[in-house]
């Protein structure tokens, strides 16, 4: 463990407040959900909870259902990162954190399917002229991530919408139990 040296006081209600640049650093934003470990006898860890990673074993076979059905590589993530990947293209991702390009799709809620290639940024730094579709995962209001599907070939057919559609909606009622 990282010491910072910043000591906060609980409160008369049991709050802490987690300082703004750690928030910031760690990408922490109001309303966040965070799981709460309990380490040893006297050390409490806060980690931040992706309900997206939670779904990783439900997932994953459904991911590649997706990728064997279409024969295009496929990336499941949450707000931060990359969870899952099917295909060759997607190993180097895993568990990588997503760029600014991709969280701003997350955060414009807004389904999107290129007619051409179009570079887009993976993560920051790493970018690729390919064809793609990429839809959020939105569950009880929130967005808790999104799937990507992407092609270096041609453009993506109109079927890819609506299979991820469905692999989303199935994800949306694993979150709302």
């Amino acid at each position: 463990m990282k010491a910072t040296g910043i000591i906060r006081r609980i409160d008369d209600l049991g709050r802490v407040v987690i300082p703004k640049e750690i928030r910031r650093h760690l990408r922490i934003r109001e309303s966040d959900p965070l799981e709460i470990f309990v380490q040893h006898q006297n050390e409490i860890v806060l980690k931040k909870y992706s309900p997206v990673e939670a779904l990783e074993d439900l997932a994953l076979p459904y991911l590649r259902s997706i990728h064997h059905e279409l024969s295009y590589p496929v990336m499941l993530m949450d707000r931060e990162q990359f969870i899952l990947g099917v295909g060759s293209e997607t190993k180097d991702h895993l568990h990588q954190p997503i760029s600014r390009q991709l969280e701003g799709f997350i955060d414009g809620r807004k389904f999107v399917k290129t007619t051409s290639k179009e570079t887009l940024e993976l993560r920051e730094g790493v970018t690729r002229d390919i064809h793609y579709c990429f839809m959020p995962i939105i569950s009880e209001s929130h967005q808790v991530g999104a799937i990507l599907v992407f092609s270096e070939e041609g453009p993506l057919p109109e079927i890819v919408r609506h299979i991820l559609n469905i692999f989303v909606h199935f994800l949306k009622m694993q979150l709302e139990i």
